[in-house]
């Protein structure tokens, strides 16, 4: 889920569904109701163009919003394909172009694009995306002594592979990534074989790309396919699994972050 930028709109695309989405797989929803939309407390589909593309049907991809050029989707299961398969290709959503997917811009046509799924990706303050993690082609997890990042704001945006010093978590996915600021990233949980969780929280400092684990009090939640948001300088962790079996209900603030 993703602000939409210069909007109150949330934005959901792609992802599994037990409703039929073979309508729209985009949906909206108002923080604050328009009365002329008739939108109030509902999720609703956009008015797409008629040529709009299915590039956009895909699960377990990556999503951030930027001001450049609104939210972008990275990777993930093309859905259109039979039986899925992962896919490096990246594209925008703008209210602008009434959320009709574009696969054009210079930030969809960035050469060295990692071709992952259920991966994560965020957004620095100095406008870099970081990917993180995830599965390849082939099933293996991605090694988290590598990272990709591109610069959103440039013209010519290319990815770039950079290697992480410090001991690195171990390759997992369902994991989440936040900016705790705007020089560190904080990543936790995850799993490796949707058996059992991880729950060691691992920082990772910008200026020097370098991984550190520091030692945290009380009882770390383990936590796999949850949600992670930054609410001040604590993280807020909610739902997700544990084990093979039972899922999580209720949420936990991982605690306050000195970087």
């Amino acid at each position: 889920m993703n602000r939409v930028p210069g909007t109150t709109q949330l934005l959901v695309a792609g992802g599994d569904s037990t409703a039929n989405i073979t309508s729209s797989p985009i949906l909206l929803y108002d923080l604050i109701p328009n009365s002329n939309s008739n939108s109030s407390n509902v999720w609703y589909p956009p008015r797409l163009p008629a040529n709009a593309t299915a590039s956009f049907r895909r699960v377990h991809h990556a999503s951030i919003t930027t001001g450049k050029d609104g939210i972008i989707l990275q990777g993930g299961y093309q859905t259109t394909v039979k039986n899925g398969t992962v896919v490096s290709s990246l594209v925008t959503l703008k209210p602008g172009n009434a959320y009709a997917p574009q696969s054009t811009t210079s930030i969809a046509n960035a050469p060295k694009a990692p071709a992952l799924a259920r991966h994560t990706m965020v957004l620095t303050s100095g406008g870099y995306a970081i990917v993180l993690g995830g599965v390849n082609s082939r099933g293996v997890l991605a090694n988290l002594s590598t990272a990709y990042i591109m610069d959103t704001q440039s013209d010519r945006p290319e990815w770039k592979a950079v290697p992480l010093s410090g001991t690195p978590p171990e390759p997992r996915i369902g994991f989440t990534t936040v900016m705790v600021n705007s020089t560190t990233l904080l990543l936790f949980g995850g799993t490796k074989n949707f058996k059992s969780a991880h729950w060691v929280a691992f920082y990772l400092d910008l200026p020097t790309w370098t991984w550190s684990s520091p030692t945290a009090q009380g009882n770390s939640p383990r936590r796999w396919g949850h949600t992670a948001t930054m609410v001040g300088n604590t993280m807020i962790v909610a739902f997700g699994k544990h084990n093979r079996d039972l899922v999580v209900q209720k949420s936990s603030a991982i605690g306050r972050s000195s970087h």
